[in-house]
Formats: structure tokens, C-alpha cells, sequence
């Protein structure tokens, strides 16, 4: 088990005991080359695990919610930032991403995530096991109660078929070493008209439709967690199709399709809740997308070759067929 997903406390006013056990699962990560990933708070002990990791030579990925990025709290130790929308989508990228999940000692932040995991496992999404670090006996309440519902035929199997538990570092590390690679399924999200809308944050007409800039730079900085590729031509050629999934920033959803597709996937509101990156190779694209009924208040034009025919502008009123909207030059 290389990748290992990590739910813990990120409050600082705890016994100094659990800070302890942290760093010491923490240093054996490092040395032995494994891979943290874990919510990314610069807080409690989660940042006593990540900087055990980092100063022991491991890797660290943290699955960062808008909300913490808002409030600054967002540790400096991270090899690798994955951008969500909420702690939802924070507890599914940890899960899918995790070879093996571990849960130290903390509060309703931790708890959630825990049975956020046993209830996905409960009906399919994945067959991943939660490992209770039970640390003296930091647990046994919580699995008292787990026992309980199982008794008043509240579970439909023992809850213990989604959990382990360690009650030592020595017991976790060989019940991590142990566990075998098990996948998670993806969710698919499909159209829902009724659901929560989906929002376009951003529209770009870019010949090379995502790159550095639009990976590192736009999609941070509007917080898209889903890029939308209007484009013909780029369904038809495997190299185009492959450089775009390898381009696409960690933690973002991707959809590559035809202009007419994108167009109806947006009106029907395929993505519900999402905040959407739309991009088309060329202008004509784009105005067709509004043509077609799509709500796009403003346009970034970025790369755009040169043609025959062709000036430079600084600002374009589209004509009023298109939209009432402008598109800018950036």
C-alpha cells in the first residue's frame, strides 16, 4: 500500500499523546516511501502527520476545500493540491484516491468522513476498509454503537466488514501491509434538470484549449471543478484526446465533446451543482454555443492564431443574435 488517506483532528487543544502517535505514523509513512493524502489543513493533527511525512521523505497530496483556501488555512506542506468544491466532494477524492484509509483520533469532522466512507462501501461504491486507530481505547464507544444497531438489526451485514481496528502503531502498520488493492467505482453524474443548477464560472476560446495557463492559472482562479471542451475536431484524434486528460488539473472533472452535445449537456443541466470551464478552440464555436440557448454573460479570448483577414481587437460587441453579452480580449 503506497497511497494512504488519512481522516484526523485539526484541533490543537488535545492531549499531547495523540500529537505524538501522529508523528510517529507520520515518520514511518515518510521512510518507507508512502503517499499521505488527507484534507490539507495546516491544523492540529493533520499537520503534525503531514510534517512528520514531509520530513521523513514522503509525499503529501492534500484534498482542499473552497472554504479552507478562504480562511487560510491551508498547509504549506503540500507536494500536491487537489481543489474541491466542499467537503463533500473532499471525502470522495480521499476515498478514491486512497489505497487504504486510516482513521487517528478527532471530532465530527473525522466521524463524518469515516461513515462517509462505510456507507459508500455499504452499497457498492467501493470495498475499501476504514482502520480505527484506537489508540487507548479512543474508539470503543463509537464501536459499541456501531454493535448496538447491528443488535436492533439496524445494518443489513456487521459493520465490521467496512472497518478494522489498531490499537498500535505496530497493529496498523501490519494491517495496512496486509490489506489488498481494492478499486473504487467512479460516480457518474448524470443530467438532472431538477437538481441543484449547474453554473458556467468561465467561457475561453483557446486554439490549444487547456495548457499551463488554463490548468495552474484560470481554473484556480475561478474555482472550476469542471472543464467543458466544446470542440469537433477533438473527438476525432486520440493524440488530442490524450493530451488533454494528461493536461487536465488534478481534482477537476473533464468532458470532452462536440459543440452541439456541450450545448445541449449545459441546457439540460447535466451538471448539476458544478461549477463549469467552458472552452472552444475559435470564436465561431463559442457564438454558436449562444446561439443555442447557452447562458455565457462574458467571453475570455486567449490564443487565437492569426488568419488571413483577421485584426486585432480590444473589445467586441457581439452582434445581438449572439447574446447581450461582450467578449474580451485577455
Amino acid at each position: 500500500m503506497k497511497k494512504i488517506g488519512i481522516f484526523c483532528s485539526a484541533s490543537e487543544n488535545i492531549d499531547k499523546m495523540y500529537f505524538d502517535s501522529a508523528r510517529q505514523i507520520g515518520e514511518w509513512m515518510g521512510k518507507a516511501g508512502k503517499t499521505l493524502i488527507y484534507g490539507g489543513a495546516n491544523l492540529g493533527l493533520m499537520e503534525c502527520v503531514a510534517r512528520a511525512v514531509k520530513e521523513n521523505g514522503g509525499t503529501i497530496i492534500g484534498v482542499v476545500p473552497a472554504k479552507l483556501e478562504e480562511k487560510g488555512s491551508v498547509s504549506t506542506l503540500l507536494d500536491e493540491v487537489i481543489h474541491t468544491r466542499n467537503l463533500s466532494d473532499r471525502k470522495d477524492v480521499i476515498t478514491e484516491k486512497s489505497e487504504i484509509l486510516v482513521a487517528l483520533p478527532g471530532g465530527v469532522g473525522t466521524l463524518d468522513e469515516i461513515f462517509h466512507v462505510i456507507a459508500a462501501a455499504s452499497i457498492g461504491y467501493h470495498q475499501k476498509k476504514v482502520i480505527f486507530y484506537n489508540e487507548c481505547g479512543f474508539y470503543n464507544e463509537l464501536l459499541a454503537a456501531l454493535k448496538t444497531l447491528e443488535d436492533k438489526g439496524f445494518a443489513r451485514q456487521s459493520f465490521s466488514t467496512y472497518y478494522e481496528t489498531a490499537n498500535n502503531l505496530d497493529e496498523l502498520k501490519e494491517k495496512m501491509q496486509k490489506a489488498a488493492p481494492v478499486k473504487t467505482a467512479k460516480v457518474v453524474r448524470r443530467a438532472n434538470p431538477d437538481g441543484p443548477k449547474g453554473e458556467i464560472v468561465h467561457a475561453r476560446v483557446d486554439e490549444r484549449l487547456i495548457h499551463g495557463q488554463v490548468a495552474m492559472v484560470w481554473t484556480n482562479t475561478v474555482g472550476a471543478t469542471r472543464i467543458l471542451v466544446a470542440n469537433d475536431e477533438a473527438l476525432k484524434d486520440e493524440m488530442v484526446l490524450s493530451g488533454l486528460k494528461m493536461a487536465k488539473p488534478a481534482g477537476v472533472n473533464l468532458s470532452i465533446t462536440t459543440v452541439a452535445r456541450a450545448a445541449k449537456r449545459l441546457k439540460e443541466n447535466a451538471y448539476p451543482g458544478e461549477r463549469v470551464f467552458v472552452i472552444t478552440k475559435n470564436i465561431a464555436d463559442m457564438a454558436k454555443l449562444i446561439r443555442e440557448g447557452v447562458e455565457i454573460g462574458k467571453v475570455n479570448v486567449g490564443n487565437v492564431a492569426k488568419r488571413e483577414g483577421s485584426k486585432n481587437i480590444r473589445l467586441w460587441e457581439p452582434p445581438q443574435e449572439f447574446c447581450s453579452s461582450s467578449m474580451r480580449k485577455n
